[in-house]
């Protein structure tokens, strides 16, 4: 019997030969999924290049 298998920010039923992203167990179905997911953790910062080599360069 097949389980339904679901992407972890969109909910839509993947399938079959469909490809999938897995990260830490949790499965996405693409890329950008993915990274909405990441957003919601607190650890996680988008910033340009110049602010980045300011804060840890």
């Amino acid at each position: 019997m097949a389980e339904n298998v679901y992407c972890q920010t969109c909910k839509r039923d993947l399938s079959g030969e469909e490809g999938v992203i897995v990260f830490d167990s949790d499965i996405f179905c693409s890329p950008e999924c993915l990274i909405q997911n990441l957003k919601n953790y607190e650890d996680l910062e988008e910033m340009t290049v110049d602010e980045y080599l300011k804060k840890f360069g």
